[in-house]
């Protein structure tokens, strides 16, 4: 049995008529009767009543169309799958993130884009730390990763781009005396107790927060961490202790909590964008060149909002 042959049968089931049934489908019709004779003869069933040159369906023929309606549609829609799977409109995309990395406008919009440019596309999203998501990449287990920088070294056969940059900001309890401060040196956070994240030496926030303490002559002493940049606000808000995150979105506020900008021009942080190099399927190309769409000088898209300063 083919596919011909069911599509041949439904036409014919359809419209009761052989004639009318072949002149649709563009044969003669003694060809269609002989294939339906054909395909009543693979079933062993009989598909039509035949008398006084009118055709019904038997019972078979009922239950066999209904049948054969559903396998076709199934046949054009692993047909059409294929082919926006080809076009890299179809399939999946499974993307690591850090749990910070949402909040920037770039990584955020470029989902919205995808999402709303290709409907087909499953998307699998897993929030992961640095190193995690490092090994996940390498084991081909994510086909995408935004990486809050520094990420170390990077696996082999993984290449990387800068996505998104901006300010790192002070998170401070809002009874806290330097809350009122328009800006923040780091200097003066010097004998806080620092609330960080789970990252490994020298990569993510966790190096990051060290670099701005070197640079201001101290050793920042970590005495929380926490699961997430969610999760380190909301034990700042507690008064349990300060940190250095990135910059929030504007709207971005609580009661609790205050965010400054740190008083360091070189106080900043990278999303990277990580992909193989080789095996790319058609919907990770995709993925890469709605990212590249707008780069600018070599960058992709460093966003202008993400520079102004935290209120």
């Amino acid at each position: 049995m083919n596919f011909r042959a069911l599509r041949h049968f439904v036409a014919a089931a359809e419209a009761l008529h052989i004639g009318r049934a072949a002149d649709s489908l563009g044969i003669a019709q003694p060809a269609l009767s002989q294939q339906i004779r054909a395909l009543e003869a693979e079933l062993g069933v009989r598909l039509f009543h035949r008398a006084n040159r009118r055709v019904t369906l038997t019972e078979a023929g009922r239950i066999f169309l209904a049948e054969a309606r559903q396998i076709l549609t199934a046949s054009d829609r692993a047909v059409r799958l294929a082919r926006e799977a080809e076009r890299g409109t179809a399939g999946e995309l499974h993307i690591g993130y850090n749990g910070s990395g949402v909040f920037e406008p770039r990584p955020r919009h470029l989902l919205e884009r995808f999402r709303a440019a290709t409907p087909a596309v499953t998307p699998t999203m897993r929030e992961k730390a640095v190193a995690t998501l490092l090994a996940d990449r390498q084991a081909t287990r994510l086909d995408i990763a935004f990486l809050r920088g520094p990420i170390g070294a990077r696996p082999a056969g993984i290449a990387q781009e800068d996505f998104a940059h901006g300010p790192l900001v002070a998170a401070l309890p809002a009874a806290h005396p330097l809350a009122e401060q328009a800006r923040i040196a780091p200097r003066d956070l010097a004998d806080e107790t620092f609330i960080g994240l789970p990252d490994s030496p020298g990569i993510g926030l966790m190096s990051s927060l060290h670099q701005v303490g070197e640079r201001a002559g101290f050793v920042p002493r970590v005495m929380l961490q926490a699961g997430s940049v969610m999760s380190v606000l909301g034990l700042v808000g507690a008064g349990l202790g300060v940190s250095i995150i990135p910059q929030m979105p504007l709207s971005f506020s609580s009661p609790s909590f205050v965010l400054r900008p740190l008083d360091d021009p070189a106080a900043v942080t990278e999303v990277f964008l990580l992909y193989r190099t080789q095996i790319m399927s058609p919907v990770e190309r995709r993925f890469l060149d709605m990212a590249r769409e707008g780069q600018t000088n070599g960058r992709i898209g460093s966003d202008p909002s993400q520079a102004r300063a935290a209120p």
